[in-house]
């Protein structure tokens, strides 16, 4: 790959600098107003004010490792271990300083996932197909397979393409990890965010070693806590030895902030009903305008974004639009095959900002149709 966080999206992070414009590129809820529920700042100054500034354990702080088992059992698992992390962007860091083989991951994908792993060892890509909903596709993910595979990366809900992985995909999925003897990893960040039933991967993977991954930054909406989780479900216990090196990895970083590990136990015992409401509002509405005026575009299953098409080339089509205001991401930033040609979105922004942007992307599209 050549286009992720390299010279051609810095060059347009750039270019946006220069220019007034609405930015779409961003799902970080507070800077929409989406900020967490009193409760959870209220925990936090009152660790501050009670000295709660020591180093903590590496694995994290037993209140936070409490609400994450809680939560992991709510969604059908049992964890063998867990560990807390700065984000689950350090998650894959341990991940990827700690293990070796080839790592499958989606296209498209979250790119610095790609960009994280290729520093090391090879990354080969399974095409998600668009044709199909952006669905798996079993024999496509069969042929990526090599001998030196060790790892098969699901991001679900996915980013860019806001796709929900049914039961039925994930149980293919697992089977396939299985038969190979492949770890899974699960990234399950915007689970929250789902606008259909959701099934965790970690009630399907049995006895296959499963990473589960996630953290407070989408739904909680406290991207600023830099607070991630990795899981091990592993009832064989055959991963023992790869946990103990990301365990001695996050040692020698020593902690994740108790104060923040603390606040964030109370979020995942909040219920996000509102915050789900007015995001999945925002993308009705933006499926509805589009659709209205011949825009094609997957209305996202979850996730804040919306993915669609483009005519022609994506990263021209996109600097039409900063040209006209609108800061938007090009699909070939998310991946080498099935992403270019598309753009991405975030909806997280009020009604009356997102009707100014579609109504500037709707003219853009018309004058490069």
């Amino acid at each position: 790959m050549t286009c992720g966080y390299d010279s051609c999206y810095l060059s347009l992070m750039e270019a946006a600098k220069k220019i007034p414009h609405i930015d779409l590129t961003s799902c970080d809820p507070p800077l929409y107003g989406f900020l967490p529920e009193e409760s959870v700042i209220d925990e936090a100054i009152s660790a501050l004010r009670e000295g709660k500034i020591w180093y903590g354990d590496f694995r994290g702080e037993p209140s936070f490792l409490q609400s994450i088992d809680e939560y992991c059992s709510e969604k059908g698992g049992t964890p063998t271990s867990i560990l807390v992390t700065h984000g689950v962007s350090e998650a894959f860091s341990l991940l990827a300083r700690a293990t070796k083989g080839t790592v499958l991951i989606p296209d498209p994908t979250y790119i610095p996932l790609y960009e994280t792993f290729s520093f090391s060892r090879p990354v080969h890509f399974y095409p998600l197909l668009e044709t199909e909903r952006w669905s798996l596709d079993e024999d496509s993910l069969r042929n990526s397979i090599g001998e030196d595979t060790h790892f098969l990366v699901i991001i679900n809900p996915n980013s860019p393409t806001g796709r929900v992985f049914s039961e039925k995909e994930l149980k293919k999925v697992v089977d396939i990890a299985g038969e190979y003897g492949i770890i899974l990893v699960s990234d399950e960040i915007y689970d929250g965010l789902s606008f259909m039933p959701f099934t965790s991967l970690l009630a399907l993977s049995g006895d296959v070693p499963l990473i589960y991954l996630n953290g407070v930054s989408k739904i909680h909406r406290l991207p600023g806590f830099r607070l991630g989780y990795m899981v091990l479900s592993d009832p064989g216990n055959t991963q023992s030895e790869m946990w103990s090196r990301m365990e001695h990895l996050a040692r020698i970083r020593l902690s994740v902030s108790p104060i923040f590990q603390i606040a964030a136990a109370q979020a995942l015992r909040h219920d996000p009903t509102e915050f789900h409401k007015a995001v999945k509002a925002r993308r009705n509405f933006c499926v509805e305008y589009l659709h209205e005026r011949g825009i094609p575009v997957f209305p996202p299953e979850g996730t804040p974004y919306c993915f669609p098409p483009v005519p022609g080339d994506d990263w021209t089509f996109v600097g039409h639009l900063l040209k006209k205001g609108v800061l938007t991401t090009p699909g070939s930033s998310y991946g080498p095959v099935a992403a270019p040609g598309h753009f991405r979105f975030v909806f997280l922004q009020p009604h009356p900002v997102l009707k100014k942007a579609l109504d500037i992307i709707q003219e853009v599209v018309k004058s490069v149709r």
